[in-house]
């Protein structure tokens, strides 16, 4: 799974900011695709980068309109 982001980090917070069209182009959802990204379906998030919390865990999604 690839698909272009930026890991936007300020003080203890960290986040995903993702293109929308981006998303609709990797030929999965939203809601397929964080998850994975953030380490599930481990509980701790340990082979993603998830803050080991769903808490801890942003993402952002932008577009255009």
């Amino acid at each position: 799974m690839e698909i272009s982001a930026q890991w936007i980090r300020g003080g203890t917070s960290k986040c995903w900011v993702f293109d929308e069209a981006d998303i609709a182009a990797s030929g999965y959802s939203a809601d397929e695709l964080l998850p994975r990204l953030f380490g599930s379906p481990d509980a701790r998030q340990i082979d993603g980068v998830g803050g080991a919390t769903s808490t801890t865990s942003k993402a952002m999604i932008v577009s255009q309109g």
